[in-house]
C-alpha cells in the first residue's frame, strides 16, 4: 500500500543562506577578474604621469626610461659632474694667487691675454688684435714730420711720441724727426716688424731742410738715453735677435708705459727679457719702481682656465696688459704687497 504521507519541506536557516551567498562571491571574484584582463588593456606607461608647469629644479617633460649602465663604464672623467672637474682646477689655480691687502679682484677672459701694450711679438708669437682703438697720427701736436698723415697709432702713443719729439728738439736743438711708418712699412723700411699692427710703434728717420730722408743707421744717442722717460723702448735689439727671430731695427721705437720702459731702462734688459723677468714676479714677491717722486708695483699673473681672477688696487690707478703668451701683468701706483 502506497504511502501517501507527504514529507514536511524543511526550511534553510539565514546562517545557511549566508554561507551560500560568501561562498559563490570567493569563487566569482577571480572568475571575473581574469575575464576583465582578458578584454582590457592598460594604457602606454607615457600616459601615467604628465608634469603641468615647472616644480624648482625640475624638468617640463618626463625623460625616457633607459637601461641601467654598467658601473664601470657608466661615468667618464670628462662628464663627471658636467664641467665640475675643470671648475675645481680653476677654483684651486686661483686659490694660489695671493690677493694683496686693499685689493680686488677683476676677471678677464681668455681674449684679453692678447690685448695691451706688452705683448710678445716675435717669431714664435703673432699679434691678433683688431686695432679698433686707433687714431690718425694727423692729430699730432709734436715737433716731428710725418710720412703720411693717415698714418694710424694708439692715442697713448702719440700723446707720448709728441711730448718725446718736443723733448728732443728743446734738448739737441734739431727738429729733423720723421715719423716713416707706423702700423706698416715700406719704402725705406721694407720689413713690417712683428709689433707693428698694434699701434704703439713707430719707425723713425730723419728729414734735412732739402726734405731729403734718411734712415736711422744706429739708435741716436739722446733716444738712447731718454726715450724711456716718454715710455718707448727699442723692441727688437741685436742683443735678443736669437730669442726674438728678428733682426736688428735701431729705428724702431716701441712704447710699452713709461714703469716698464724705465725698469728695462735701469736694468738694462731688452723687451723680450724684461718679459721673462716679469714671470718670475707674482703677487707675492712684485717688483718696485721708484721714479723720484712716486713708487710703483708691478707683477704677473699667469692666466688661469678659461677666465682669470687679476687682483688690482682696490683705489688707486693701476694698468694691465696680456702678454700674448702665458699671463697678465699688472703696474700700479703705490706700493703694494
Amino acid at each position: 500500500m502506497k504511502n501517501t504521507r507527504k514529507r514536511k519541506r524543511r526550511k534553510m536557516s539565514r546562517r545557511g543562506v549566508w554561507s551560500i551567498i560568501v561562498m559563490a562571491a570567493l569563487v566569482g571574484i577571480p572568475i571575473g577578474d581574469r575575464m576583465r584582463r582578458s578584454f582590457y588593456k592598460p594604457p602606454d606607461k607615457s600616459e601615467w604621469l604628465k608634469i603641468e608647469g615647472n616644480f624648482a629644479g625640475h624638468p617640463t617633460e618626463v625623460p625616457e626610461y633607459e637601461e641601467p649602465q654598467d658601473d664601470t663604464d657608466s661615468i667618464s672623467l670628462s662628464d663627471e659632474s658636467d664641467g665640475s672637474a675643470i671648475d675645481a682646477q680653476k677654483a684651486d689655480f686661483n686659490s694660489k694667487v695671493k690677493i694683496p691687502k686693499k685689493c680686488v679682484v677683476i676677471q678677464l677672459e681668455a681674449s684679453d691675454i692678447h690685448t695691451g701694450c706688452l705683448l710678445r711679438l716675435d717669431d714664435a708669437h703673432s699679434y691678433s688684435g683688431d686695432g679698433t682703438a686707433m687714431t690718425t697720427i694727423a692729430h699730432k701736436k709734436g715737433d716731428y714730420d710725418v710720412h703720411s698723415a693717415d698714418m694710424l697709432l694708439m692715442p697713448v702713443a702719440l700723446d707720448a711720441l709728441d711730448k718725446m719729439t718736443q723733448g728732443y728738439s728743446s734738448a739737441t736743438g734739431k727738429h729733423d724727426l720723421l715719423v716713416y711708418s707706423t702700423t706698416e712699412s715700406g719704402g725705406i723700411y721694407n720689413r713690417t716688424l712683428p709689433d707693428m699692427p698694434t699701434g704703439y710703434c713707430v719707425d723713425l728717420a730723419t728729414e734735412d731742410e732739402e726734405g731729403r730722408i734718411q734712415p736711422f743707421y744706429s739708435r741716436g744717442e739722446w733716444l738712447e738715453e731718454n726715450a724711456h722717460r716718454y715710455g718707448f723702448v727699442f723692441s727688437y735689439t741685436e742683443e735678443d735677435e736669437d730669442e726674438t727671430g728678428v733682426d736688428d731695427a735701431p729705428y724702431h721705437l716701441r712704447y710699452v708705459g713709461r714703469i716698464h720702459a724705465g725698469i728695462m731702462h735701469d736694468r738694462q734688459l731688452t723687451l723680450s727679457r724684461y718679459l721673462d723677468l716679469l714671470t718670475e714676479h707674482s703677487t707675492d714677491d712684485p717688483l718696485y719702481y721708484d721714479d723720484g717722486s712716486h713708487t710703483y708695483t708691478v707683477y704677473y699673473v699667469p692666466k688661469g682656465f678659461g677666465s682669470t681672477d687679476v687682483p688690482v688696487p682696490q683705489n688707486g690707478k693701476y694698468e694691465v696688459s696680456g702678454d700674448n703668451d702665458n699671463g697678465f701683468v699688472v703696474s700700479a701706483e703705490g706700493k703694494i704687497g
